[in-house]
């Protein structure tokens, strides 16, 4: 076995392919961790942050496993952000997770000092991490805590739009009925899904700029050094991929609210929602989500993902909560 380090950012870009095969033969295979994604925030957020990304390879020298890390003034941690990062993990191709949390260990006990600690956030319950390496952490030289940070709705999508509306509990059909047949009724409705390249480049910029003025918090979040040029970069790379599309609805020829998606594998993200708020009382948010999800049922997609917060729109569809944990390893001679 053969345990590569990366420390330069041209050489995780060209790893890209290898990375993809790996991702795609993981069990938590995401958007999020892409290899595309790592670079682009990597390029964005990297400032006073080291590259330490770790490959692990077989006696064939093929890639089973990827610890997607960077080091900091105080830890290692995921190339990953609360601010834009949903999910992050450890990638590993399935049927390999205890081999490569075992030699993961060993590696961090033998070469990393002893004060440095392993500070991971937003992993889905469901992933090995959470069960295996807390399992091999107790055998060994290590302590570890795991904690609920957040919770993530998503939804499994049915065959037809007609049996996830009869799926929905009667309040909340009726609700959802209600608000749709509201905006609807008004004249110069106009959804549009733009997915090109071209199309999604005038976008984002839109996008960026209703987002900021719907709220003084929301403007607050533009103004974070390396947020708009992440969303300009990952829009633009993602365009290229078929990964990423902007869901726009107008009234009376004015933009009322845009919902930024990721469409990966067979799932849905819903990313991000840009309202007007002149045009709140006709709910246009809930309206693109329910395009969406519609749109994602026709492509015969499986999931639709809300992402974390806990926001109650979000039961409304039906989603049900995923938890999402943050995870931290120390030498057991540290104080914990």
């Amino acid at each position: 076995m053969k345990i590569e380090k990366i420390c330069d950012l041209k050489r995780l870009v060209e790893i890209r392919d290898e990375w993809k095969i790996l991702v795609d033969s993981s069990s938590q295979n995401c958007v999020f961790l892409t290899n595309e994604w790592f670079c682009t925030w990597f390029e964005s957020f990297g400032e006073s942050r080291q590259l330490s990304v770790l490959l692990f390879r077989d006696q064939n020298n093929r890639l089973f496993g990827a610890a997607p890390l960077m080091e900091t003034e105080k830890d290692f941690q995921f190339i990953a952000n609360h601010e834009v990062s949903d999910y992050c993990d450890f990638i590993v191709k399935q049927g390999q997770e205890e081999l490569f949390y075992r030699n993961f260990l060993e590696f961090w006990q033998k070469k990393i000092k002893p004060a440095r600690r392993l500070h991971l956030i937003n992993i889905r319950e469901e992933s090995p991490t959470l069960f295996l390496l807390p399992q091999l952490a107790d055998k060994s030289h290590f302590k570890h805590t795991v904690i609920e940070t957040e919770v993530a709705p998503s939804l499994n999508l049915p065959s037809t739009y007609k049996s996830y509306m009869e799926n929905l509990d009667r309040k909340k059909r009726h609700e959802l009925r209600r608000k749709k047949r509201k905006i609807e009724s008004q004249t110069g409705l106009l959804h549009k899904r733009v997915n090109d390249a071209r199309g999604l480049g005038n976008c984002i910029d839109l996008f960026i700029e209703m987002h900021g003025k719907s709220s003084s918090s929301k403007q607050e979040f533009w103004e974070i050094k390396g947020v708009e040029r992440f969303f300009r970069a990952i829009t633009a790379l993602f365009s290229t991929k078929g990964w990423i599309e902007i869901n726009i609805l107008s009234l009376e020829e004015n933009l009322a609210a845009m919902l930024l998606n990721f469409v990966y594998q067979d799932e849905i993200h819903f990313y991000n929602i840009a309202f007007n708020p002149n045009y709140a009382s006709f709910s246009p948010g809930i309206y693109l989500f329910n395009q969406s999800i519609q749109q994602a049922i026709e492509d015969n997609l499986s999931r639709a993902d809300f992402l974390r917060g806990r926001e109650r729109y979000k039961y409304n569809f039906g989603a049900k909560e995923r938890k999402i944990m943050d995870f931290t390893l120390f030498k057991k001679e540290m104080d914990s």
